[in-house]
């Protein structure tokens, strides 16, 4: 990808949520639904052409660690995503215990990811 893909890359998706966001503040939504709005906004562009469409399977062996280390970041964050929006809704409006759980599936799904793809090269 050139630079300018890149960027394009991740212009979209940033832009599309900070949108989000202040429309759904100027709504005077919760920062909790705010949250998971942005959250959403994120994931749409992901979800449109698929992660695996910036990172193809067929490269998994040849790409470069940097490369691997941020798709593994970013299906983290899908994931990551997914657990806030789906299966923490005990939480109600609390928008820093969500970000938190966020962080911290992430935190905890990279490495694993990582290891499993280090491990995969490996073989």
């Amino acid at each position: 990808m050139t630079s300018r893909d890149i960027v394009s890359a991740y212009a979209a998706p940033a832009g599309l949520a900070v949108f989000v966001g202040l429309l759904c503040r100027l709504e005077g939504a919760p920062p909790a639904m705010t949250f998971h709005k942005i959250l959403i906004a994120l994931l749409l562009p992901m979800a449109w052409r698929g992660l695996r469409g910036f990172f193809p399977p067929e490269k998994d062996a040849t790409r470069s660690w940097p490369a691997e280390v941020e798709f593994q970041l970013l299906s983290a964050c899908v994931t990551g995503a997914f657990f806030v929006l789906i299966a923490t809704p005990e939480m109600g409006h609390n928008v820093v215990r969500q970000i938190l759980m966020f962080a911290l599936f992430v935190l905890i799904a990279l490495p694993l990811q990582l290891f499993f793809s280090w491990r995969k090269r490996r073989s």
